[in-house]
């Protein structure tokens, strides 16, 4: 009778330190689990946020142009404002494109970054085409 009691009783041990050895390392690999995908993460969200910088500066240079062109088409503005709106439109793309030469031109770690008062296209520590 008491090797039975003996035997429940280490089976009962043995069931108790099993289970809580398992959840000891479930909760140690989700650890190192999130651990691991942080940088992931963090990447991809500076990916998307960049993405959504970049369309919203790109939005409104293009919103100026189409609606310089718009204006441009209308046959009841002088010659002078026609000259105007083509003018702005010529800078405006200019501008554009400067924005997407610097953006190319650099290494991938300096890409341009978004800084409030700037277009947000300018690479990191300059604003305006100086150096901060």
């Amino acid at each position: 009778m008491e090797s039975i009691c003996t035997m429940q009783n280490l089976l009962r041990s043995c069931l108790l330190i099993g289970t809580a050895s398992l959840l000891a390392f479930w909760g140690i690999s989700l650890l190192l689990a999130w651990w691991a995908v942080r940088p992931v993460a963090r990447a991809w969200d500076q990916q998307r946020q960049f993405a959504a910088d970049a369309s919203h500066e790109l939005k409104t240079p293009l919103k100026v142009i189409l609606t310089n062109a718009e204006l441009l088409q209308d046959p009841d503005r002088s010659p002078a404002e026609r000259d105007r709106f083509a003018g702005q439109i010529l800078a405006m793309a200019t501008r554009c494109g400067g924005w997407w030469k610097t953006f190319w031109s650099c290494p991938s770690g300096q890409r341009p970054v978004r800084r409030h008062g700037g277009t947000g296209l300018e690479p990191s520590g300059v604003r305006g085409g100086t150096a901060l």
